[in-house]
């Protein structure tokens, strides 16, 4: 039986490679907070490491855990190339296994509504209210 509280709720979130910061449970919903385990990346145009820009927060929309809506608040780095002569500049990193780019869904709610309207045959309206959208 696992005992590691962090590694439990990765295995909850489904995403081995992120660190969980933290869990808020409130009333009606539980949001996840989580950033990308990751070291510091090269430059994908010329490979010099990177600095860090500035970290925002995304919230996506997840799946519903423990019977309430759930957000999964991704802490998202953007990261800039130390050569100064680089064209790339900045980028802001991205998991596909977490959401596409410009997405409000997280990935894993995008399989999980399609189950439960094609395969279950629930409405579009009584998915949205368990998601809480």
């Amino acid at each position: 039986m696992e005992r590691d509280p962090e590694r439990m709720v990765q295995l909850l979130v489904g995403l081995p490679d992120v660190n969980v910061l933290g869990i808020d449970d409130g009333w009606n919903m539980i949001e996840i907070h989580l950033k990308r385990r990751r070291r510091r990346p090269g430059c994908p145009e010329c490979g010099v490491l990177a600095h860090l820009k500035e970290q925002r927060i995304v919230t996506l929309v997840d799946p519903p855990c423990l019977a309430k809506p759930s957000k999964l608040a991704w802490h998202k780095r953007r990261w800039r190339c130390a050569d100064l002569d680089c064209p790339i500049g900045s980028w802001t990193e991205g998991n596909d296994r977490i959401a596409a780019p410009r997405l409000c869904l997280t990935d894993r709610t995008g399989r999980w509504v399609t189950l439960e309207a094609g395969q279950f045959g629930r409405s579009v309206n009584k998915v949205a209210a368990v998601l809480g959208v």
